[in-house]
């Protein structure tokens, strides 16, 4: 699974020894002379213009905001969260004196266990001086919670979701967790088994594809993603799916042994941050297999490859010293016989990045889709949607648990087409609440592509529905939603899609989270408690 994993987001990263304004700063000159001819782009630096100047407050917003992340336009968040939860927690980070303005305190606080808080430490996440002139920050605030809006803007008007979704058979097994807490959902094809991870029982299920536990393994702590290999499996362990800077998270291997996993499990990578996805591939043309992790973490993280060492050990190598990575992928975008290595980042500095490969193990960082920094990037999947030849993106934006989730009009999925250059514009919005994660599949084998997507923060009262959406491709990019009614017998976290039953089509498995549940009707609630649904398997019928 490739989830963002973090219960609370941190809106703001602060920057201590960042410059990124106006794409300057010292680049070494062999870096310079290596990526003279690839397409790197930095951060859009949005100009201060005379406009500006005369809003009080919206100049020096532009002007210091930007050293972070891409500007954030005051009507991305209401007056009340960003007064309550943003505004507090970034003047804490920025080192702003108490009682500079009449804010609240700092509601996110420093309440992690010792280790966590000397990561903090080290890491200066809290500053000791002001990053921002102290005069120059009341006009900030004021600026922002004078143009904020009083409510959430409204979600752009679509085509209601049409409910059916005759293209699948909804099976639920009888597979139960008795609060279920399913952080990995993932499908073997070869062997048509379901590999079903757990953080409630910090155990990993095995099961068949009619939902028949076959093997569990206790002792895994919360199971996110799996590497499914002939001899042994690699199980990426979170550590902690609830926010922390305390890095307890592991990749470990798993041997087979006559069809089962054989336990202890064999430390591959440990002490990560919170990690929430791998890749493998040679990325220094030395005939081994190198590992790129996606260290989300929470206000301490880091996006790195692993250079493998030939002798059971690993070197890390830092690409982006920001927590938020999410999902990453390989792929040589310059077609020059090296792979590249994308990230999603959904902390700060939003979007997608591409690490452009130089040889001996350097990579050159484009900064190539860009989002505000309240997005909420939560999925993202590179596949040739127009075929054009060109690597084109999905993602999924709807992670909605910063401080009290509500609404939000830019959640939802998105399809960005390749020029051929490499540069990527966005063809397909379709807003969804809560957009959690989507997978680009030919589910009805017409020749296009489909999306499955899966919400976690949907809107319950209006349309609960909408926690699992079909989006039927029916031809030049246009999408039909559908959904069925089972899709509110839990809360989807996670999902994958494969071939189940071996007949040559493409099925779906959800993996459900009802603990803790926030912003969901008290009755439905109940019922998810009461029912204990953990898994729901779509069987498509399309063959």
């Amino acid at each position: 699974m490739t989830w963002a994993a973090s219960i609370y987001r941190s809106f703001y990263r602060s920057c201590l020894g960042l410059c990124i304004a106006c794409g300057e700063g010292e680049i070494s000159q062999a870096v310079e002379s290596a990526t003279e001819t690839l397409p790197l782009r930095s951060q859009h630096i949005l100009p201060v213009t005379p406009a500006d100047e005369k809003i009080p407050g919206r100049a020096e917003a532009i002007r210091y905001c930007q050293t972070c992340h891409v500007f954030a336009e005051p009507d991305l968040l209401d007056k009340q969260t960003l007064r309550n939860f943003v505004l507090p927690f970034l003047a804490e980070r920025l080192g702003i004196p108490i009682g500079t303005t009449d804010l609240p305190a700092n509601p996110i606080t420093r309440q992690q266990d010792s280790k966590a808080l000397a990561v903090l430490a080290e890491a200066g996440v809290y500053s000791e001086y002001p990053l921002v002139p102290v005069d120059a920050w009341p006009s900030i605030v004021d600026y922002y919670l004078q143009a904020a809006p009083d409510k959430a803007l409204p979600q752009a008007d679509k085509d209601s979701v049409r409910l059916g979704l005759e293209q699948f058979e909804v099976f639920k097994p009888a597979y139960r967790t008795p609060m279920p807490f399913t952080t990995l959902v993932k499908i073997d094809t070869a062997r048509g088994w379901i590999y079903v991870g757990d953080s409630a029982d910090n155990s990993l299920a095995v099961l068949d594809k009619q939902g028949k536990v076959l093997q569990k393994i206790a002792s895994i702590p919360s199971p996110v993603a799996i590497s499914i290999r002939p001899d042994e499996d690699w199980i990426l362990s979170i550590g902690s799916v609830f926010p922390s800077d305390n890095p307890q998270g592991k990749l470990i291997a798993l041997q087979k042994e006559e069809g089962e996993l054989s336990f202890p499990p064999r430390d591959i990578l440990a002490g990560l941050s919170r990690p929430t996805f791998t890749s493998y591939a040679d990325l220094n043309n030395d005939g081994l297999q190198d590992i790129v992790v996606s260290g989300f973490g929470y206000l301490v993280g880091h996006f790195s490859w692993f250079e493998n060492m030939a002798d059971g050990n690993y070197r890390e190598h830092i690409l982006n010293d920001n927590p938020g990575a999410i999902s990453n992928a390989v792929y040589d975008f310059n077609h020059d016989g090296l792979p590249d290595i994308a990230v999603l980042m959904g902390q700060a500095r939003e979007g997608v990045f591409i690490y452009y490969n130089l040889g001996d193990g350097n990579f050159a960082e484009s900064y190539e889709i860009q989002w505000p920094p309240s997005y909420g990037a939560a999925h993202m999947s590179l596949v040739d949607f127009d075929g054009d030849g060109a690597m084109d993106v999905l993602t999924a934006n709807g992670d909605n648990a910063d401080y009290t989730p509500f609404a939000k009009h830019y959640h939802g999925v998105r399809v960005y087409l390749n020029d051929g250059e490499n540069h990527f514009v966005e063809a397909v919005f379709y807003p969804l609440n809560g957009a959690y994660k989507a997978l680009p599949v030919d589910f009805d084998a017409d020749g296009d592509l489909d999306i499955a997507a899966i919400s976690f923060f949907p809107d319950y009262e209006k349309a609960p529905e909408e926690s699992f959406v079909y989006l039927e491709n029916e031809g030049d990019m246009a999408f039909v939603a559908w959904t069925f009614l089972a899709a509110t017998d839990a809360r989807w976290l996670t999902m994958d899609a494969g071939d189940i039953d071996g007949d040559g089509d493409e099925d779906i498995v959800l993996g459900a989270f009802v603990r803790g549940a926030s912003n969901v009707p008290p009755a439905l609630e109940k019922r998810w408690q009461r029912e204990a649904t953990s898994l729901l398997i779509l069987r498509n019928k399309h063959f």
